[in-house]
């Protein structure tokens, strides 16, 4: 069961267990999109209501994150203005269901948020089948190697697939400053000497981590890299409470590993997947 972190804004007192995943998950994804700012070069809004990261005229789009429930009729208002006056695709994460932005053009996806954690790494799951009688699949931390950040950054392009990114041009997605940041890893795994797979931790100045961009190439999919990516990521955050979004093609494989839902968070965006 998830522990109190520090520092967490007070939109439910006292909090639930499940409360208290909703508000890490908000933060931590907060910290995610920040850093993917700073190293796109991309404009941060910082309001009291919402995080937004906003591409300009660059791929990517703006993505916007709710601190909490929108109620109020001036920010319903900015919130509108903020969606329809963006260029670019817009996705606004929405884990308090408290807004409808069908009139705006875009349309709701429900993920499940997961938390996890602390585990100590000794309490983490183990492989099912020992790495060391499956040479098949491996995986590498990508630490300042900037020619696997490209692998990783073409495996979530192709894996999920993200269609505002394609075709395809290597480091759109995945930037080359991300691997100066230490809050952020990146992991790639290979199966049979080809890379498939990938994932993104995020650690948060609250004592918090976040697991993101977890995707497996169709070619390698059903031979265990989704797993041996999740551990790989649960170890770079053993001790910490852990938090992630889930599709419902990859809940089954988190509630395995000791996840539980929290909450259905609303995702809205454009009709067609981006």
């Amino acid at each position: 069961m998830m522990t109190p972190t520090p520092e967490i804004s007070e939109h439910f007192s006292p909090m639930s267990p499940d409360q208290i995943v909703l508000e890490s998950s908000v933060l931590n994804a907060e910290a995610l999109w920040r850093a993917f700012a700073v190293a796109r070069g991309h404009r941060i809004i910082d309001e009291p209501a919402w995080l937004a990261v906003d591409s300009g005229e660059d791929i990517g789009g703006t993505r916007v994150i709710l601190r909490g429930p929108v109620t109020g009729v001036l920010q319903r208002a900015a919130l509108s203005h903020l969606v329809e006056g963006s260029s670019r695709p817009v996705v606004v994460e929405d884990p308090f269901a408290t807004i409808d932005l069908r009139a705006q053009g875009l349309a709701p996806r429900a993920l499940s948020v997961m938390g996890a954690g602390p585990f100590t790494r000794e309490a983490i799951p183990p492989e099912v089948v020992p790495s060391a009688e499956r040479p098949g699949i491996t995986v590498r931390r990508v630490a300042g190697d900037e020619g696997l950040l490209l692998d990783a950054d073409r495996i979530v392009v192709e894996g999920f697939p993200l269609t505002s990114y394609q075709p395809y041009r290597p480091g759109r997605l995945l930037p080359a400053g991300l691997l100066g940041m230490p809050h952020i890893s990146v992991f790639v795994a290979d199966h049979l000497g080809k890379p498939g797979g990938t994932c993104m931790t995020v650690k948060d100045a609250h004592g918090v981590g976040g697991v993101y961009w977890v995707a497996v190439l169709p070619e390698h999919r059903r031979v265990g890299i989704g797993r041996a990516l999740m551990l790989a990521a649960m170890r770079e955050l053993a001790g910490l409470p852990m938090v992630l979004c889930a599709t419902s093609q990859g809940a089954p494989l988190y509630r395995k590993l000791g996840f539980e839902t929290a909450l259905e968070s609303t995702w809205w965006q454009a009709s067609k997947p981006t």
